[in-house]
């Protein structure tokens, strides 16, 4: 049975994170320190670290912010995961593990300064019972993942009505690359117009994280055009050592009907597949956005959104907020 003795968090509790960082095969993209300071600018994030022996074995990076005059941990603007992350050690049987996530995950509780937190977890975080513990609450969400090493056999998985989709915008449309995010965040606001919605970030965000990716070699723009030269759509791909994550798509209002998204993500999923990895639709909570993603043959997968208001008018006050 382990026991709380580790130093939680140290004034350069960042700089063992990045060392940290260097380390993993499997931290997600959005949990790099990098990409944290593409979307959060280095002033606005931190992390709770946990280490034993000397070695950083967990831990739990965030996003700060202030409203309503309380310290809050939220989701940066284009990140779809954060969270905990733990290193664990080689051959932990089940007993020994819950033990240990459950020390990792309390230490590097302490070392979080909020008043209200709210986190979307990565799918690999399966363990919650140390935070329901303390007091967080859970909703559980889905993402959708393709994996495999044939495409042949993927796209049979497909709904038929999403295979005619695509083989008709293949004989109308044309696939390329674009070094351009201008052209795809003017789709992005295209796309939110025609719902009476503003972007959710600004372009100034999307620029900053987008010559972060590309230094890193970690983002592809695609573009599906007609043979007028016309852009219909526009997605924009991020990747880590594991996956292809759709982050950004954008569709051009008079073109609707060409399917052109659905071509995109078909070539993004092949392309995927030949360097082995696993592409992340990322997932909606929208019924037509879930409906669309299972169309593609997709596997399920929940991960979490987490929690905690100190103060419980607040937790009554982002209650109330989501009613509206």
């Amino acid at each position: 049975m382990h026991c709380l003795k580790e130093k939680v968090v140290s004034k350069d509790s960042k700089l063992k994170y990045k060392e940290f960082c260097k380390n993993l095969d499997d931290l997600p993209i959005f949990s790099q320190d990098w990409w944290l300071d593409a979307v959060c600018q280095p002033q606005h994030w931190d992390v709770s670290v946990y280490e034993k022996g000397g070695k950083t074995v967990g831990v739990w990076p965030y996003f700060k912010t202030s409203k309503v005059g309380q310290e809050m941990l939220i989701m940066p603007p284009l990140t779809k995961f954060l969270g905990v992350y733990i290193d664990y050690p080689k051959n932990m049987n089940h007993s020994s593990r819950g033990s240990y996530e459950k020390e990792v995950v309390s230490g590097l509780l302490k070392g979080l300064p909020y008043k209200h937190l709210d986190q979307n977890f990565h799918y690999s975080f399966t363990n919650w019972l140390p935070l329901f513990w303390s007091g967080f609450s859970q909703q559980t969400h889905y993402s959708y993942c393709l994996d495999g090493n044939d495409s042949t056999n993927i796209f049979k998985q497909f709904k038929s009505q999403t295979k005619r989709d695509i083989r008709k915008a293949e004989k109308e449309l044309t696939i390329s690359e674009s070094e351009d995010p201008k052209v795809l965040y003017q789709l992005v606001e295209q796309t939110y117009q025609s719902k009476g919605k503003n972007a959710p970030y600004s372009f100034e965000a999307l620029q900053t994280l987008d010559q972060k990716c590309k230094e890193k070699e970690s983002r592809k723009i695609l573009l599906a055009k007609d043979g007028n030269n016309n852009v219909h759509s526009a997605i924009y791909l991020v990747w880590d050592k594991t996956s292809y994550y759709y982050l950004i798509s954008g569709t051009n209002t008079s073109f609707k009907g060409s399917n052109a998204n659905s071509l995109l993500i078909w070539h993004a999923i092949q392309e995927a597949i030949s360097v082995g990895k696993t592409f992340d639709f990322e997932g909606s909570m929208v019924q037509s956005i879930e409906r669309y993603f299972r169309s593609f043959g997709a596997n399920q997968k929940p991960y979490f959104n987490l929690k905690h208001s100190k103060p419980k008018w607040l937790k009554l006050y982002f209650f109330l907020k989501n009613l509206k």
